[in-house]
């Protein structure tokens, strides 16, 4: 059954992160974190060549629930359905955030499919239902997502402190950037 999900970024710089599973989907879903600047540690007692080109903090062993402590999150990305579930339940038991990969039922945060183009990130999810149609509607959007609104994220980001002097409410400020926005768009 599909969820219906809050969708939030996290600020993951500096927060450590455990994946564990060395093969490529745990390579695939370390890259991610540390694309966001996370402290990553990858548990698996073997890793692919992706995962091994990767830095980042390797335990070439099994799954621990030791290996939760001080972590904010965590991903399971193995093949074996036992050690997926030990992850699950380890996590939930401390109240952290942990995504089983292809797993939603075992999930309390999904990972949606992201392009980033500078400092703008658009994820796409479909609660579960097709990881597939999600990369599929990523890749449409990619295509309307490019360095020129980078640029203009990264002026409107300047502006910010002036227009925060200039406008007392946050209604006037979203006003005065939703102007700009339209005009530079059209």
């Amino acid at each position: 059954m599909t969820k219906t999900v809050y969708m939030a970024c996290l600020d993951l710089a500096g927060r450590r992160c455990l994946v564990v599973g060395g093969g490529p989907v745990g390579a695939e879903k370390a890259a991610g974190l540390l694309a966001a600047d996370a402290l990553v540690t990858l548990v698996a007692p073997e890793r692919c060549a992706a995962a091994a080109a990767l830095e980042l903090d390797w335990q070439p062993r099994g799954y621990r629930a030791s290996d939760l402590d001080g972590m904010f999150l965590v991903i399971a990305a193995t093949s074996d359905t036992s050690v997926n579930q030990a992850v699950h339940d380890d996590a939930e038991r401390r109240g952290m955030l942990c995504n089983v990969a292809d797993v939603p039922a075992l999930c309390n945060f999904i990972l949606p499919a992201v392009h980033r183009q500078g400092p703008i990130t658009v994820g796409v999810s479909t609660g579960g239902a097709s990881p597939a149609l999600a990369k599929a509607l990523r890749s449409q959007i990619a295509g309307l997502v490019g360095p020129e609104h980078a640029a203009l994220a990264l002026e409107l980001e300047a502006l910010r402190p002036a227009a925060r002097s200039r406008f007392a409410s946050y209604e006037e400020r979203r006003e005065y950037f939703d102007e700009l926005v339209r005009e530079r768009l059209s």
